[in-house]
């Protein structure tokens, strides 16, 4: 993965976890990854495999499509929340 589609999808990890009021802690509890993993994606240091862009698609409730879409687009859920900027 490219550094700029790894900073695309910390980006994207980022401001659905947020918009949807969750910790780190939390996003790894429901999706079955390690806190510290969560963090390195978010700092954009790892290289995900698609399985677990799958796993934090789900557990964001959102499809993997959007975790690389050049901007997330937010559920309707997320219109009280105010996005980090990009």
């Amino acid at each position: 993965m490219s550094q700029a589609l790894r900073l695309r999808l910390a980006t994207n990890v980022i401001n659905l976890r947020h918009s949807r009021h969750m910790s780190q802690v939390e996003l790894a509890s429901r999706s079955g990854l390690h806190r510290s993993y969560i963090g390195s994606i978010e700092q954009a240091r790892r290289n995900v495999s698609i399985d677990n862009i799958g796993v934090l698609a789900d557990a964001l409730g959102v499809d993997a499509q959007t975790l690389l879409a050049v901007k997330a687009t937010p559920s309707p859920m997320d219109s009280r929340s105010e996005p980090i900027a990009q």
